[in-house]
């Protein structure tokens, strides 16, 4: 599935996978002038390819290297990344099958297809390592540092006090719509997530410091699951688990990032 709708002068480009007649998870990249953010997922490879070779792109910019963001980014000639997304691209991925199920496979790209952005863009981590966040023209696309208004799980390795960081760093920009890979938020909706972000975080790590359990802490902070919750815990075999969140949260299992994605040399754009 692939569809495309204009938002005043930024498309967006929403794809996602049947599975029984049904699409269960659907992402985003868009289209700002003549840059493409992120590239979608392959397993709507050949709608994308299609309208890309109409409308003539060359060049994409990549926020992160996860398969929803960057499982067609092999179809463009020049892939503008930071440095640690390119080395892992490069490199190729490996993804756990009910991901590809989801969003498909990610072709290994050759280390001479990428450029350093020349679109302003900060270092994000969090989510992933190696996140970046592009700005223009008063428009921030995020990636997935903003992944919906509320949580329920997260990603195994995910780090919350980072990705705090890494909003209120984008806060500090000149901008006024964010654009992500699972929802668009005006400023002040990203400035809520934040402080709902902020509040969560400090009241796991009271709990943790008071010795509960992990699910103690979920359930006194996040409330009693929900079947979306138990959904993605049971599809991704705990790599996506109420247990994470917390971690995330407190901030057992997370990482220090990658701190080298704020230069920039050699542009993408002719």
């Amino acid at each position: 599935m692939m569809q495309v709708h204009r938002l005043g002068d930024v498309e967006r480009v929403g794809i996602g996978t049947e599975i029984g007649g049904r699409v269960l998870l659907t992402a985003s990249f868009y289209v700002y002038s003549d840059l493409v953010f992120d590239s979608g997922c392959s397993n709507v490879r050949g709608e994308v390819a299609e309208w890309l070779k109409e409308r003539g792109f060359e060049a994409v910019y990549l926020t992160h290297h996860h398969e929803d963001h960057s499982g067609n980014a092999a179809l463009f000639d020049e892939i503008c990344a930071g440095d640690k997304t390119a080395e892992i691209l490069a490199s190729g991925l490996e993804i756990p099958d009910y991901r590809k199920a989801v969003w498909g496979d990610v072709e290994r790209v050759p280390a001479s297809k990428f450029r350093k952005p020349d679109v302003e863009h900060i270092h994000t981590p969090g989510h992933s390592e190696d996140h970046v966040v592009y700005f223009a023209d008063g428009y921030a696309f995020i990636g997935d540092l903003v992944p919906a208004r509320r949580i329920f799980v997260a990603l195994r390795g995910e780090n919350f006090a980072r990705i705090i960081e890494s909003l209120e760093r984008v806060l500090e920009r000149d901008f006024e719509v964010a654009f992500g890979g699972h929802g668009i938020y005006s400023r002040e909706e990203v400035e809520e997530y934040l402080s709902y972000l902020k509040d969560r975080r400090a009241r796991c790590v009271e709990l943790y410091e008071m010795g509960e359990s992990w699910m103690e802490i979920y359930r006194k902070v996040f409330g009693e699951p929900g079947e979306k919750a138990m959904m993605f815990e049971a599809v991704s075999g705990g790599e996506w688990s109420r247990e994470n969140l917390v971690r995330a949260m407190v901030g057992v299992d997370g990482h220090e990032g990658y701190s080298g994605l704020e230069e920039s040399s050699e542009g993408c754009r002719s």
